[in-house]
């Protein structure tokens, strides 16, 4: 079997597979425990890309909300197959699975950051132009700042339009509304919190 297919549909060696491709694709501090993938929240889908049969690309997304918008938590090709193009598959994949929904979010850390080294920036660096190359755009909104644990740090806020016809987020109110969405529905704080304020505040949103 080739394409991409829901984790419930694997068998327990590609679930396996699905498992280590998650696992040495992030960081033990970036990743949420693979059960949690796993355990059928509604606004939730693990996908996995099989290349005959074999896991070779994972992404997980969380509907946010009645936005008609989605957001791609995890996005990661098996390392044994990176610089083949099984990420861009992947994604045109993902996008085909989304059909229906108006917008997909992104974030990523910052090439920008101060006080990261060369190798760290050029890894950053290469994954704005990969998602840049698939249609993704860097949203621009200031001190966007997913609250991940005790050191929070600025991240960018992508957006890829999935249906040409439906105004993406750079329409009047649109980036507003971008911001709020995101946090709300993946992270879970409302308008009023400060985070969400000053996001808004520094972008010139409010």
């Amino acid at each position: 079997m080739t394409g991409l297919v829901p984790a419930s549909a694997l068998d327990r060696d590609q679930a396996a597979r699905t498992r280590t491709v998650y696992e040495e694709a992030f960081p033990r501090q970036l990743r949420t425990p693979f059960e949690q993938l796993t355990d059928h929240r509604p606004d939730e889908r693990l996908l996995t890309l099989l290349d005959g049969g074999v896991p070779v690309g994972i992404a997980f997304i969380r509907e946010l909300g009645t936005t008609g918008t989605v957001f791609l938590r995890y996005f990661a090709v098996d390392r044994s197959r990176r610089g083949q193009g099984v990420g861009t598959r992947l994604w045109h994949a993902l996008c085909a699975e989304l059909a229906g929904f108006a917008l997909l979010y992104l974030d990523i850390e910052d090439p920008e950051e101060s006080g990261i080294d060369e190798v760290e920036r050029t890894v950053r660096q290469w994954r704005v132009t990969f998602y840049a190359r698939l249609g993704a755009i860097v949203l621009p909104v200031r001190n966007y700042t997913p609250p991940h644990g005790a050191q929070r740090h600025p991240m960018l806020l992508l957006a890829a339009d999935l249906r040409a016809e439906v105004p993406g987020p750079l329409r009047p109110g649109g980036l507003a509304h971008a911001v709020r969405s995101v946090y709300e529905y993946r992270y879970g704080i409302t308008e009023n919190d400060p985070l969400v304020v000053t996001t808004l505040t520094r972008s010139g949103l409010r």
